[in-house]
């Protein structure tokens, strides 16, 4: 993969800061989430280096950042970064976690599995009776709100990769929150449903996408589900809010503050995914 970026930062040789860690961690191109996948830069604050193969993964996950934020979700804040890994040149997503000793987060999982409430390590739109027990136990904390927006933007997104055991907890006496999400790169994919030759998923068109294509999270709810998401306050509110949203806007913003190339096509296909859910979400009813 060849970035050309003035915004890269030059970690040098990346074995060095492995031996700072009790635990030296490999790089490998299947190990790449940044709370696994991480070495430790200064001791006192945790920074991570985020191993990418592809253009498409560094796009998603830049995009992926300002989406969360649009939704006013907490993010980490990616910056570009390469280092050197054995001789092989590695580039990647530099991200700082706000978790100290301290204060160590939780997970949703492990949140969940204190109230004994029992559920399948699957964090996704069908999970909708885990939101009404924190609408329950949380009615005072803005963990339920958050969550109700988190499954809005992942849903919309076609988020493929998020376990509960992912999302981590900031919980406290005083707060209890999600804390900065991270890794987007599987997101804005469209799923074939018929035999095509040639395809190419960046340079398609609205005809096409109603005859090829599927969006999988429009797909997993049932009507029950449906109508609870119909009666929310806070899902139609953010169901709303993408509607409005300027998906081209914001791919602008990640390629002024990295400088990285990002080619018209690139732009239609974000842009045509977007109307495409649009279109779904309208003609299946989630709107109230």
């Amino acid at each position: 993969m060849d970035i050309s970026t003035k915004t890269i930062i030059q970690l040098g040789d990346l074995e060095k800061f492995l031996e700072i860690d009790d635990n030296p961690i490999i790089f490998t191109q299947n190990n790449r989430n940044p709370f696994l996948n991480g070495i430790w830069l200064k001791k006192e604050k945790k920074q991570y280096f985020k191993f990418v193969t592809n253009y498409t993964d560094l796009l998603n996950d830049l995009l992926g950042v300002k989406i969360t934020e649009s939704f006013q979700l907490p993010s980490v804040h990616y910056k570009l970064a390469e280092g050197y890994y054995q001789g092989e040149k590695l580039y990647g997503l530099l991200c700082q976690s706000q978790e100290t000793k301290e204060n160590p987060y939780q997970t949703l999982e492990e949140l969940i599995f204190n109230y004994d409430f029992l559920i399948q390590d699957d964090f996704s739109i069908k999970n909708l009776s885990v939101i009404r027990m924190f609408d329950k136990e949380y009615s005072n904390y803005v963990l339920p709100k958050q969550l109700k927006t988190l499954i809005v933007r992942d849903f919309v997104t076609n988020e493929q990769n998020r376990k509960m055991s992912d999302i981590k907890i900031n919980k406290t006496a005083e707060v209890i929150a999600i804390s900065e999400l991270a890794n987007f790169e599987n997101e804005w994919s469209l799923s074939i449903i018929k035999e095509r030759e040639d395809c190419d998923d960046l340079d398609i068109n609205q005809e096409e996408i109603q005859l090829y294509y599927q969006i999988p999270g429009l797909l997993t709810l049932s009507e029950k589900e449906a109508n609870y998401i119909r009666k929310d306050d806070i899902f139609q509110e953010n169901l709303a809010h993408f509607l409005k949203m300027d998906v081209n806007g914001l791919l602008e913003q990640v390629e002024l503050e990295t400088h990285l190339p990002i080619i018209q096509k690139d732009y239609d296909y974000y842009s045509l995914y977007q109307e495409t859910v649009k279109q779904k979400l309208k003609k299946q009813g989630f709107l109230s």
